[in-house]
């Protein structure tokens, strides 16, 4: 029995010394499992010149080579770590990723086309794993080393000028300025009135033009001149604006109540007058008044009143003597075109145009008081314009015959 129980007691605490040998062996230390087999990363400067121009939209390259395959992808950023240009405005960053199980990406700094006035810029970067941290834990500890670059970018200048015009009219309507106003804008020779036209613009909106660095040196007018307008009564209010590349940027001469509507026949308004030297310019306030390119406006019936010869007749009507009376309506912008001499109509007497000028460019419309009687009584209408130079009146008379005929008339008249 005692035997049992030393055998017992032997086994006991063989057990008890066993187990706690086994406690010691797991609290001792041990080295933490090891990243020699983590993959590091490497980057190659493609090169090029480190001081770019704006203008020139210059990109730098980085290709980035991871050492082994990741299960994960992982990407590669850039910091600006210093410098005077701001990221956004005059460059972009552009982040590389390597894909799960690849080796290879790419990233690059964008320099980016800007014609701001500004001083010469600098920009100092590094390379970063992420943007998240969750990246940098899948490389090597100390394995890889992160470039830095320093670079210039010059400010891009221009040698050309480009010039915009906008403008401002209300006529209560509701409408656009575009929609009231449809105005051309001209560069021209600095005489009043000009002669020679340079170039402009004139697509249905605000208009702009480029004066090019190779147009001869000299004084230029900036001219507005009309291509349609609305015949309601407004002002219109005109900016020109002046920018350079590089050198001027939103210089402008505002010109209030440039033109109105109802004053605009064969007529322009100088609103600056630019000098170019080189690749420099200046430019200042011209007239700003309305001037007149020789031919005179046309806004009333008075020097159209009297006995006028037919120049042209399309019906043949054989005026008597080639003549026609023109008498006074009844208003300022109104004249009668009488038929007195057409030997055609069998109520000569009585039958005459009414003719209205609709505005001071000689557009006029015309109906007739009463039916010509051609056997065929039926209103005469008209259209055509004036011509207060040469006291032309050209009308095309609209005689409707019935059942959907119209025959259409030239009449030419000139007043001595």
């Amino acid at each position: 029995m005692k035997k049992i129980k030393y055998i017992l007691s032997s086994a006991i605490l063989t057990l008890f010394l066993f187990g706690c040998d086994v406690q010691e062996a797991k609290q001792d230390p041990a080295e933490l499992g090891s990243t020699d087999g983590y993959s590091t990363a490497s980057f190659t400067f493609a090169g090029g010149d480190l001081t770019s121009n704006e203008q020139d939209g210059t990109v730098y390259v980085y290709d980035v080579e991871l050492s082994k395959p990741l299960k994960y992808n992982i990407d590669f950023s850039f910091v600006q770590t210093g410098g005077t240009a701001t990221e956004g405005e005059d460059f972009t960053f552009v982040k590389a990723t390597v894909n799960a199980f690849e080796t290879t990406g790419q990233m690059s700094v964008v320099i980016n086309n800007d014609v701001a006035v500004e001083d010469t810029e600098t920009l100092e970067l590094t390379i970063v794993p992420g943007p998240s941290v969750a990246d940098s834990w899948l490389l090597k500890p100390g394995g890889t080393q992160y470039p830095e670059l320093s670079l210039t970018i010059d400010n891009f200048t221009s040698g050309d000028l480009d010039i915009g015009m906008e403008w401002a009219a209300d006529n209560g309507s509701g409408d656009s300025a575009t929609a009231l106003a449809d105005l051309i804008l001209l560069i021209t020779d600095a005489v009043s009135p000009y002669t020679d036209v340079l170039g402009g613009a004139d697509g249905g909106s605000f208009e702009t033009y480029t004066m090019t660095e190779d147009t001869p040196d000299g004084d230029y007018f900036v001219v507005a001149d009309v291509y349609a307008i609305d015949d309601s009564d407004f002002d219109i209010d005109i900016n020109v604006t002046f920018d350079q590349g590089g050198i001027i940027q939103g210089a402008a001469i505002d010109t209030p109540m440039a033109m109105n509507s109802r004053i605009l026949c064969n007529e322009y308004v100088v609103l600056a007058k630019i000098t170019k030297s080189g690749t420099t310019y200046s430019w200042a306030t011209e007239n700003g008044a309305l001037t007149n390119n020789g031919t005179p406006d046309t806004g009333l019936a008075a020097p159209f009143i009297g006995t006028a010869n037919v120049l042209i007749d399309d019906w043949a009507d054989d005026y008597v003597d080639g003549m026609i009376e023109i008498e006074a309506g009844t208003a300022d912008n109104e004249f009668y075109v009488r038929m007195y001499s057409n030997p055609y109509i069998d109520n000569p007497d009585t039958a005459y145009l009414i003719v209205t000028i609709n505005d001071v460019c000689g557009n006029v419309t015309g109906v007739s008081n009463e039916p010509w009687d051609y056997g065929n009584v039926t209103p005469v209408t008209a259209t055509g314009t004036l011509d207060l130079a040469t006291k032309t009146i050209d009308l095309t008379l609209d005689y409707f015959y019935g059942s959907g005929t119209h025959y259409l008339m030239n009449l030419v008249l000139q007043l001595p």
